[in-house]
């Protein structure tokens, strides 16, 4: 799915761990504390790293040592939703609009009584993408 969506590779991570050796400049890393040091380990001197997810089900991290942990000149950053303003809001449009991104959901639901299935259908393995519910038709 990766692959028909454009990336140009794919690298599995398995128990919290990359399969791969290969160090990045950027990553954006949703698994969150529970693979936070593993990222570093492949993150290259001078690269950036923003964790903003939490998919691992780990909520803090455990004997971090910023110092060692963090490689030399790389960054670690952040994003929560919660400090999402308009003039921020604008900018990320303002991009989509310029470059053409499409923005198109993977699947759409209807209606207060399918979300229990948009639920589902997110949790499930094949779910890719955004989704959305529409609570009325236009």
């Amino acid at each position: 799915m990766l692959k028909r969506a454009g990336f140009d590779e794919v690298i599995v991570d398995l128990d919290g761990k990359l399969q791969s050796d290969e160090k990045f400049d950027r990553v954006l890393d949703l698994i969150g504390p529970a693979a936070l040091k593993d990222t570093f380990c492949h993150t290259v001197c001078g690269g950036i790293v923003c964790s903003t997810g939490e998919l691992g089900g780990q909520w803090t991290m455990d004997d971090f040592d910023p110092i060692m942990d963090i490689p030399d000149g790389a960054m670690l950053t952040s994003f929560y939703s919660g400090s999402v303003t308009a003039e921020r809001m604008q900018k990320m449009l303002d991009f989509v609009r310029k470059y053409q991104v499409d923005l198109h959901p993977e699947k759409v639901f209807y209606g207060l009584e399918q979300v229990a299935d948009a639920h589902r259908y997110l949790e499930g393995k094949r779910s890719f993408g955004k989704t959305v519910v529409r609570l009325q038709d236009e």
